[in-house]
């Protein structure tokens, strides 16, 4: 092994990484254990009908995936660029409104999960706070529209320290405490809201605000902490369907009804296959969703 080999391989010698405030948010698909039980041999390619078999597979394999990121991408497009012509205000709005939008949002795949994170640096953007209210948007707009595609997300958003490791990708206790909420506080689809994140959101919104620059954090603070609502259970959670998402996409309507039906849907077959898991999960769903749907315009229906 030569002295450059070594080199590279040797942990002593990597720099050390930058530590600090994140906000990250751990989504992930359910259900894609089941499609990768199914496939379990390569189809033989003289086959035509077993190729065929196993290309409908991948592709239902890969659609939710790649659903998960562009949905992400496309609902938090509009809270990035706003919809402002920047060069309609004087110079030193036009430098704020860039301010307002400099805090990056970082998104990426790992598996079936979504992994988005925010630094919360004033190097690396200045408004932190509406960068997190836009995650949080986007987010309610995602499970929104996974639903409408017969998908379900859980997931989990908090605020801890961590490092970035790699150009988009950061690890460190934020992302095991997101991970954390995911996999053993969320139980049923929904987005769990972690008390560190809570807690600053609370602290920056009650601020006293002197500057318009602080005014606006505090504000975007507030907004962000009314896309939250506290279950059953006592764990504060994203309200997808709550006032605020309402009162931006009331057009969406349509899509709450779909999504609806679906939810419906599945809680009829899980309660026919007596899975008594499942059939809870949907039930706690279900119950969510119908505690909004007057507010929306939509009926309630029975089984």
């Amino acid at each position: 092994m030569n002295q450059d080999t070594k080199t590279a391989e040797d942990p002593k010698n990597q720099e050390p990484k930058h530590m600090a405030w994140y906000v990250v948010a751990f989504l992930d698909l359910l259900g894609q254990q089941d499609v990768l039980r199914k496939m379990t041999v390569l189809p033989n390619v003289e086959n035509q009908g077993e190729v065929a078999v196993f290309k409908q597979k991948v592709a239902e394999l890969y659609r939710p995936l790649y659903g998960l990121q562009s949905f992400f991408r496309t609902s938090i497009t509009p809270f990035i660029e706003g919809g402002l012509d920047e060069t309609a205000f004087p110079p030193l709005e036009q430098e704020l409104l860039k301010q307002f939008r400099s805090t990056p949002v970082f998104y990426r795949h790992f598996s079936d999960s979504l992994i988005v994170h925010i630094p919360l640096r004033n190097d690396m953007g200045k408004f932190q706070c509406h960068a997190i209210y836009r995650v949080l948007a986007a987010t309610a707009m995602t499970f929104l529209s996974c639903l409408v595609h017969s998908w379900t997300i859980r997931g989990g958003i908090e605020l801890g320290l961590a490092m970035d490791i790699e150009e988009g990708e950061v690890y460190g206790p934020a992302l095991a405490r997101a991970y954390r909420l995911e996999s053993k506080v969320a139980q049923y689809p929904r987005i769990v809201i972690g008390e560190e994140l809570v807690r600053y959101l609370q602290m920056v919104a009650g601020q006293k605000a002197v500057t318009a620059e602080e005014t606006a954090h505090s504000s975007s603070a507030t907004r962000s902490l009314g896309l939250l609502a506290v279950d059953d259970d006592g764990c504060t959670f994203l309200d997808w369907l709550g006032t605020d998402i309402r009162s931006t996409f009331q057009e969406h309507a349509a899509l709450v009804r779909t999504a609806y039906n679906f939810i419906i849907q599945e809680s009829i077959k899980h309660k026919e296959d007596r899975n008594s898991k499942l059939g809870f999960r949907y039930t706690l769903l279900r119950n969510y969703v119908e505690s909004r749907l007057l507010d929306w315009g939509i009926d309630l229906k029975s089984e």
